[in-house]
């Protein structure tokens, strides 16, 4: 599941590749009045460069005139989009990771457990089993033995888990 997000990812990765512009704009703000890119002129960079200094000599007290000529990347609207449905998908790429990874611990702890629980059932069986026979003045002593043994056993095993668990 994970690797499908991030695989979605990537390939929406590849269709984003932005476009370079021109632009005559703030030197501090970065608002800008006009931009030129290829797909409108055979050289941008030049394009605005001179729609600069024509402004400039046109309007030498307009607030552009102390606009600058500079290079940008930028993105249209639908690759923006891409690239924040990217990280999304990144983001729940890695929780669903975190989300597997604690999926196959706590299937591992299940295991353990009914391995542990497997175990003291046939303990409880063996026991009914033989306790019938432990009624005699004989076996009463015997069956509280038995007991006092199986009770230190699930005690172990629990201290055992726990300690498990503590690492």
């Amino acid at each position: 599941m994970s690797s499908e997000a991030l695989r979605l990812a990537g390939e929406l990765h590849s269709h984003v590749h932005g476009r370079t512009e021109w632009r005559v704009q703030d030197p501090v703000s970065k608002a800008y009045c006009i931009s030129f890119d290829r797909a409108s002129s055979l050289n941008p960079e030049r394009d605005a460069r001179e729609w600069l200094s024509s402004h400039v000599s046109n309007h030498p007290n307009s607030p552009k005139a102390k606009y600058e000529v500079a290079q940008v990347h930028c993105f249209t609207e639908l690759e923006e989009s891409a690239l924040k449905a990217i990280v999304i998908l990144s983001t729940q790429a890695a929780s669903i990771a975190s989300l597997e990874s604690e999926r196959d611990q706590l299937r591992a702890e299940l295991e353990r457990l009914r391995e542990f629980f497997d175990a003291d059932m046939a303990v409880a069986k063996i026991y009914d089993e033989v306790s019938p026979g432990l009624t005699s003045p004989k076996g009463a002593e015997w069956s509280d033995r038995i007991e006092a043994a199986i009770a230190r056993r699930c005690a172990a095993v629990i201290a055992i888990e726990a300690a498990k668990e503590a690492k």
